[in-house]
């Protein structure tokens, strides 16, 4: 019986960000502003960090790397991540928890802010799914995404819709 855990990442993009780590790695606003793929319909729903500075390649190479199929892709900018309490990484440091200025973030398009926030993947099934909430504005997003881990104790990001996309 196989006992390895399951990767819901993607982890093979050549934008992604050195060191490799995930939505989830770095709390609070730690990576904000990195880009990632959240995928529907999939055992394999999440890409690593992106880097924003290449985004105009990392739609073919997401065709490459996510098989065809029914499903929705998104591609999200991180604005933030939560982390229970209690919960340990492996980290000697952690990235200090800093509070936005008005107009700090800087979107990577012109699009209208739609927030969405993923809770992060469960290694048991039957667990509620990834997509929590959809927000018009990111302090309310923020707020749900503090709310759901102090009640699930499982962490959660929010993440700045950049576009959307079905794989047929």
């Amino acid at each position: 019986m196989d006992t390895t855990p399951p990767d819901y990442y993607y982890r093979n993009f050549p934008s992604q960000v050195l060191p490799t780590r995930t939505p989830f790695t770095r709390v609070g606003r730690g990576d904000a502003g990195l880009l990632f793929i959240y995928v529907s319909n999939r055992r394999q729903r999440w890409s690593v960090l992106l880097d924003k500075e290449r985004v105009e390649y990392i739609y073919p190479e997401a065709r490459k790397q996510i098989p065809p199929g029914f499903a929705h892709v998104w591609l999200l900018e991180k604005c933030y991540s939560t982390r229970p309490a209690g919960f340990h990484t492996r980290t000697k440091h952690s990235s200090p928890l800093r509070q936005p200025a008005q107009g700090d973030r800087t979107p990577v398009t012109g699009l209208g802010e739609s927030f969405i926030l993923l809770a992060e993947p469960s290694p048991a099934p039957g667990v509620q799914g990834d997509v929590l909430s959809y927000h018009l504005q990111e302090g309310a997003a923020i707020e749900a995404a503090e709310a759901y881990t102090k009640r699930y104790h499982r962490r959660a990001v929010v993440g700045l819709l950049v576009w959307d996309d079905y794989w047929f």
